[in-house]
């Protein structure tokens, strides 16, 4: 099921932010017992609104409370994402 959804790496996967810039990741929702949203995110029927779905429901305000302005995702030398602090 995972590799027809493109999901190659299920733990890393798990520990992504469900949108860049948001402090929120799949494990999260999984220790909220949120498996529902979870597999909403692994679909591949979902549509564009789908991230932002599950970040209402998992925190209304997620705007404010969870967007972090200080770091950003790039790509590393040795290709891995990773995080730094905005220049």
């Amino acid at each position: 099921m995972l590799s027809d959804r493109f999901i190659g790496e299920p733990a890393s996967w798990l520990e992504m932010p469900i949108q860049a810039g948001v402090g929120i990741t799949r494990m999260d929702l999984l220790e909220r017992g949120r498996y529902d949203l979870v597999l909403a995110l692994a679909s591949t029927h979902t549509g564009d609104g789908t991230v932002e779905y599950v970040l209402n429901e998992t925190d209304k305000d997620w705007r404010e409370t969870v967007v972090d302005n200080a770091f950003e995702s790039y790509t590393a030398e040795d290709g891995v994402i990773s995080i730094r602090p905005k220049r």
